[in-house]
């Protein structure tokens, strides 16, 4: 699935006339395993039964059981995940998540685990980018990926209220209005910022069919605005509120 997808993006940087140079994939998505974070400390990925056979009768055979919840770890919310008119994981089409990419780092900014992301950083960040293509997915860098391993430093609190950065509502109104923007990823716990309650942000996004991506792994890339796509894969559940999800960059060289 992986080299189709990759061949898809190829091939639509052909059509587009571009000449650019394609670098390696980048994985921006956390291991699954049974340290994998989710919001309910209870409700996890677990491998629940590992069998390795040898010589019987093939000289290998292994073959794992897992169970786990549709929003652990680096994973997708579908629009049904807040929206019960909205496109569900299986039904997201497939150009909405295979997309151009585009790149906001705020971590210079976060001074407090509350910070959220206002209108003014996109206004800014829009500024200064000059033309921004529609139909991409929005990657944010709050620099909360290197607080991953730990769950108390990651979520701010072992019940909630959480602490962790977010997306403010009016960031959300922002993003809505200014149209073409597929998806939103970022690396917290949750597109809405730890200490809420009512999820508006979810709501707002979910409902207007962009759906959302979170614990997004940037393990210390750099990223070029609107110079590279994504590829973001969820497993393919039926009636699915969300799942987890590979999600992986390629970056063009000018």
């Amino acid at each position: 699935m992986l080299r189709s997808c990759v061949a898809v993006t190829v091939a639509m940087i052909i059509h587009e006339g571009r000449s650019n140079k394609l670098s390696s994939p980048l994985d921006l998505s956390h291991p699954l395993n049974n340290d994998t974070q989710y919001w309910i400390p209870e409700e996890k990925f677990y491998i629940t039964n590992r069998v390795v056979v040898e010589n019987s009768p093939t000289p290998f055979y292994a073959a794992n059981s897992f169970v786990g919840h549709e929003h652990c770890g680096t994973h997708l919310d579908a629009p049904y995940h807040y929206c019960k008119t909205g496109w569900k994981v299986d039904e997201i089409p497939l150009q909405r998540l295979i997309s151009p990419g585009l790149y906001i780092d705020v971590s210079d900014k976060v001074n407090h685990c509350n910070f959220v992301l206002t209108p003014q950083h996109l206004d800014t960040w829009a500024s200064s980018h000059g033309h921004i293509p529609k139909g991409a997915i929005l990657l944010i860098n709050f620099g909360w990926w290197t607080r991953y391993d730990d769950r108390l430093d990651y979520f701010g609190n072992l019940t909630m209220p959480y602490c962790f950065p977010g997306i403010s509502l009016a960031a959300a109104d922002w993003i809505v209005k200014f149209g073409g923007i597929y998806g939103v990823g970022l690396d917290t716990p949750s597109l809405d910022p730890g200490n809420s309650y009512d999820f508006p942000v979810h709501d707002t996004l979910l409902k207007n069919n962009i759906f959302g991506i979170e614990n997004v792994n940037f393990n210390g890339t750099q990223l070029k605005n609107a110079r590279f796509n994504v590829i973001a894969m969820p497993m393919k559940i039926t009636g699915g509120s969300g799942a987890p999800c590979r999600l992986v960059v390629i970056q063009s060289e000018l």
